[in-house]
Order: structure tokens, then C-alpha cells, then sequence
């Protein structure tokens, strides 16, 4: 499991980003363009990364994550087109799939709904730490030459979640 993650510019990324803390299921936010995406297809060119690319509208199963066991499960969009009454239910498979198979869950979302979802799992669940990592690439740490990650452990999120703070 990945503790911490360092990418550099180049293939995938504009500018390099640093994650000094990471969690067994990591969400990646923020704004259109920042590079989600692109970072989920650099830890998926990582060589001592096993991982598997996930669609977005998959329930895992199991079966399937037994080749990439020890590594990363990547999910792009994760809950697009999925009803907001539905999205704690989307990350409780994900909790028992990230256990059984030792896996790192990285996944992306633009969903309020979805960042909610996430929290209420967590929070349900004392096996399986949780993060929201805020990825920001403006004002400054467009200064320092880097792309920026705010990190948002199990402990913060209850409060973003009851005040509304505005974290995509």
C-alpha cells in the first residue's frame, strides 16, 4: 500500500504533486482540469503499483481484484449518474473490497452527494481509513511550481460535511 505518493512532471502531470499521507480509500476533488484523472493514470503506470482501472458504474464483486491484490483499485468518476440516495450504499462494497484483497482505493468525483456518501461510510465502517485529498494547481502552488493536495482525513470531514464547506 502506497503511504505516500510523489509523481513528477511529465507524461501525466503538468506540474509534480506530492501526497505526504494517504489512506486505504483516497477521493480525489476539485476543480474541471486540475488533473484527477491524470493522476489516477499515473499510479496506474506506477511499476510497483499493481492496479486495476475500474468503470465508474461497477459494484465490485471480488473475483476480479485477485490479480492486483496488494495494489490499487482506480475509479474514475465514481457515483456519475448515480442517485444521491444511493452513494453511502456505493462505498460500503468498496470498504470490504479494499479489506479482502489488501487493496488502495483511489477514486475521483465532482459529486457533492458522492463526497457525503464517502464520509457517512467511513464513519460507519472503524476498519478502513478514509481521506479526501483536494487537489489545487492555482494562486499558491501554482507559485511554488507544484500541483497542491489538501488533505481531508476521517477526522475533518464531519465538520466540512455539517457546515457545507465547499471542497470540489
Amino acid at each position: 500500500m502506497l503511504t505516500d505518493l510523489t509523481l513528477t512532471d511529465g507524461e501525466f502531470l503538468s506540474l509534480p504533486l506530492r501526497i505526504k499521507r494517504l489512506a486505504r480509500l483516497n477521493l480525489l476533488v476539485g476543480r474541471n482540469g486540475v488533473g484527477k484523472t491524470r493522476v489516477l493514470k499515473a499510479i496506474h503506470g506506477l511499476p510497483q503499483v499493481p492496479s486495476i482501472w475500474v468503470d465508474c458504474h461497477e459494484t465490485p464483486l471480488g473475483c476480479e481484484y485477485e490479480a492486483c491484490m496488494g495494489g490499487a483499485a482506480l475509479i474514475d468518476e465514481i457515483g456519475y449518474f448515480l442517485h444521491h440516495t444511493r452513494m453511502i450504499d456505493l462505498w460500503r462494497p468498496w470498504h470490504n473490497v479494499a479489506l479482502e484483497f489488501d487493496l488502495q482505493i483511489f477514486a475521483t468525483t465532482h459529486s457533492w452527494d458522492c463526497i457525503k456518501g464517502f464520509a457517512a461510510a467511513l464513519q460507519d465502517n472503524d476498519k478502513v481509513d478514509g481521506m479526501v485529498i483536494r487537489l489545487e494547481r492555482d494562486g499558491y502552488w501554482n507559485a511554488k511550481g507544484e500541483m497542491g493536495a489538501v488533505l481531508i482525513d476521517e477526522d475533518k470531514l464531519p465538520i466540512i460535511i455539517r457546515d457545507n464547506i465547499e471542497i470540489r
